[in-house]
């Protein structure tokens, strides 16, 4: 194959150092110089982070055993196989039962008060 993967008309110029597709100039990254291999588009993405949903979490006191990538809420929804409705409804569920509690709180917090009373006035 002498061309790139998605420009059938432009030359190979260098093979992606995670997928080892070949890409064209316009389609590759030299991430760390000329001299080390170069990403692809897609593979310097999802390298960075931006593409594959899992955000880094730098933390320089800890060792690097230790660095664990953050899932956002779609990806933990994701991650435990909960779609994106779902996931929208168990939210508006359970925002509705604490709005329910909170009334029933309320009611019973009206209920338990006496009615202040009434100053009597006698006059002699």
């Amino acid at each position: 194959m002498n061309h790139c993967l998605r420009h059938y008309e432009e030359p190979i110029e260098a093979v992606c150092r995670a997928c080892h597709h070949p890409f064209c100039s316009r389609c590759l990254v030299y991430s760390f110089g000329p001299k080390k291999p170069p990403y692809c588009v897609g593979c310097a993405l999802h390298a960075s982070g931006i593409r594959n949903g899992t955000r880094v979490v730098v933390a320089p006191d800890l060792p690097p055993q230790e660095i664990v990538p953050a899932l956002s809420p779609a990806t933990e929804a994701q991650a435990a196989g909960v779609g994106r409705r779902t996931e929208r409804a168990m939210r508006r569920a359970e925002r509705d039962a604490l709005k329910h509690l909170a009334r029933a709180e309320r009611k019973a917090n009206r209920r338990a008060e006496p009615a202040p009373l009434s100053p009597v006035h006698h006059q002699a």
